[in-house]
């Protein structure tokens, strides 16, 4: 993980004690003076709070709008419109500054979540820029120009949305998603991941017609708000709180039951487990969904039922208490807190954990 506090201090945690600032140089990614282990804790428990490294000296004076932290190096956005890079085993105040677009502020970085050297930048003015390594996914999207480039070694925008706002893009090594200001979606990459109902790879940004606003509501009144994606299936949030969901079945992560793949986007039913009166109901019968987040095997989304989760859940990140067993389509979630009339405001998922935010409660004195 990496915070930046607004006076440019950052902050990292990683997945064992030798990554998360607790062992002096910290390992991969992790800087800064942290403390040894507890005396027989075992590798990734009981992880010490986040510790802080020395200040972002090349980023005194800028104020800082969007950070993220991926499995080669760390992208931090500016207000002023610089992007950062720099490789977590690098020292911080060794950035190196890669001009994206001059004079236009960086709106939100998003790089391969699964190691493939490609990053994305999504500029103010709603511009699509990638540079890195195409792979043997097309990840980049750039093949339309040249079939045979394998790297794009300097920023330039995807081709074939130029005139396209984008709001929102996520990738794995495999597939990449696009979301516009129109509530389009745009794919490309591994064609069971694409959700364009078939297998065949796409080489280019193409629209799923299946989720355009007139395929989602007759009067194009509905549409995509936001996207999600694991590196086996993907998520998509409308306006009118359905969640539609494609990919590979095995994991759970589509909330069908019977498991199986799915190559076109599958509405997902969120039904039963609320007491009588309780939540709303779309159209369909199912809960209205605000939020919904996708974690390595596992889902989790916020509805006004509550909380719901399903998909894998061997590491108990459903919240199902001792039963481990996976639910393969969304079961609520009890997080305990509902006799104190505690509704929960957002939830995430992340590989093998979920996470619910409540409001806050100042202490009674």
């Amino acid at each position: 993980g990496l915070a930046i506090t607004q006076d440019n201090f950052m902050y990292t945690w990683m997945g064992d004690w030798s990554q998360k600032g607790g062992g002096g140089g910290g390992g991969k990614g992790a800087k800064g003076k942290g403390k040894a282990p507890p005396k027989g804790a075992d590798e990734g428990e009981n992880a010490p709070p986040p510790n802080s490294c020395v200040s972002l000296k090349e980023l005194q004076g800028y104020d800082i709008v969007d950070v993220f932290c991926g499995p080669s190096k760390y992208l931090i956005a500016t207000k002023q419109g610089q992007l950062y890079s720099f490789n977590p085993s690098d020292e911080p105040v060794a950035v190196k500054r890669e001009e994206v677009v001059d004079g236009l502020r960086v709106k939100r970085v998003v790089q391969a979540l699964d190691g493939v050297d490609v990053s994305f930048v999504i500029t103010a003015d709603g511009q699509l820029y990638v540079w890195g390594d195409n792979g043997k996914n097309f990840i980049t999207g750039t093949q339309s120009v040249d079939p045979k480039r394998k790297l794009v070694e300097a920023p330039e925008k995807v081709p074939g949305l130029e005139e396209k706002k984008v709001k929102k893009v996520v990738c794995s090594g495999a597939h990449v998603l696009v979301l516009t200001e129109d509530g389009e979606v745009y794919t490309w990459g591994d064609g069971l991941l694409i959700g364009l109902g078939d297998k065949k790879p796409k080489q280019e940004a193409t629209l799923n017609e299946n989720l355009a606003p007139a395929a989602l509501r007759e009067d194009g009144t509905e549409k995509v708000v936001d996207i999600h994606t694991n590196l086996t299936c993907c998520l998509a949030l409308t306006s009118a709180g359905r969640v539609f969901a494609w990919g590979k079945g095995g994991d759970g992560c589509l909330g069908t039951a019977d498991k199986k793949d799915l190559e076109l986007p599958t509405e997902v039913v969120f039904a039963g487990g609320a007491e009588e009166g309780e939540g709303e109901e779309g159209t369909s019968g199912s809960d209205v969904i605000s939020q919904v987040r996708i974690g390595g095997k596992h889902c989790v989304a916020l509805g006004t039922k509550g909380v719901w989760g399903w998909g894998n859940n061997s590491e108990g990140e459903l919240g199902l208490g001792a039963d481990k067993t996976e639910a393969p389509v969304p079961v609520l979630i009890d997080y305990g807190l509902k006799l104190r009339g505690l509704k929960a405001v957002s939830v995430m998922a992340g590989a093998d954990y979920s996470a619910v935010m409540l409001p806050f409660e100042p202490e009674k004195k």
